[in-house]
């Protein structure tokens, strides 16, 4: 009889079938990360890469009195820097709607009351309000689809942002803008590459606070006063709108978020028995909407 053949195997397994297979296998991932490693190889998909967040600095509180806190938020993205000023108050608390027929300066908008309030220009204007205005239950302009997909209310069940097709008259006060922002916690605005910068404003309500909220990037920020600042070249400079949704949600705690009219409109005041704050736009507005505890 003839001596068989001897079989040979490798110390991977000990069995000549798997280690074929093991090897298969160990060769065509080197393969696949020599691919890799070659010029010109493709990039990760771009659903991989991370996105960029607006980077922000502790706030430092400017007022304070009743439940009323304004503060200050510097802020920075994709080599941009700015502010964000910020009026809050409990989710208690009550907001109205100032309405006016024509465009007409902020200031002639604002309580005469010394505080403690929050106020922040309106919704967006053509010949007048774009959108649904009612202040003290009297309805001043008419829901629209124009006006935008957003409406802020605020009643006896407290405040809401709601799509404007599930509105229905009732509330008090009402404001229409474009466009909702935050909704559930989750940011409406689909990020898109090259969009539109500008100074921003927003009312928010969070899950413990309703907030006022104007946004400029500091080469928008022309003076700074004792007590405010003016701006101005608010257009074409801040932050594209899908980065201040995603702000309102991180450093806010939006829960529901509304877009108001802002670049050159941009503007916020506030009062308490302290002292006052004014954010001067470049323009404006045809309506208010101040918060008080």
């Amino acid at each position: 009889m003839g001596i068989p053949p001897k079989r040979y195997s490798s110390p991977m397994t000990g069995d000549p079938l798997s280690d074929r297979v093991v090897t298969v296998v160990l060769a065509a991932l080197t393969l696949f990360v020599f691919v890799l490693c070659l010029p010109g190889a493709p990039a990760a998909p771009p659903s991989l890469t991370p996105r960029q967040t607006v980077q922000v600095q502790a706030p430092t509180v400017l007022l304070e009195e009743g439940g009323m806190v304004l503060d200050r938020q510097p802020w920075s993205w994709e080599g941009r820097s700015g502010t964000a000023w910020r009026a809050r108050v409990p989710l208690s608390g009550s907001a109205s709607v100032v309405p006016s027929s024509q465009v007409v300066p902020f200031a002639s908008l604002l309580p005469a009351e010394p505080g403690p309030w929050a106020a922040i220009n309106g919704g967006f204007y053509e010949a007048g309000a774009m959108g649904l205005v009612v202040a003290s239950g009297v309805e001043h302009t008419a829901l629209t689809p124009r006006g935008g997909s957003g409406v802020f209310q605020f009643g006896p069940q407290g405040a809401s942002i709601l799509h404007r097709d599930s509105w229905q008259a009732g509330a008090p006060e009402a404001l229409q803008s474009i466009d909702r922002l935050v909704d559930q916690g989750r940011n409406l605005v689909k990020r898109r590459e090259g969009a539109a910068l500008a100074a921003r404003s927003a009312v928010v309500v969070g899950t413990d606070a309703l907030w006022l909220v104007a946004l400029a990037e500091d080469d928008s920020v022309a003076e700074v006063e004792p007590g405010g600042a003016r701006l101005r070249g608010t257009s074409g400079r801040g932050l594209p709108l899908w980065a201040f949704a995603a702000y309102l949600v991180e450093q806010c705690g939006a829960q529901e978020a509304l877009n108001l009219d802002g670049a050159i409109s941009t503007q916020l005041a506030a009062r308490t028995s302290l002292g006052s704050f004014d954010l001067r736009g470049e323009a404006g507005t045809i309506n208010a909407l101040v918060l008080r505890p």
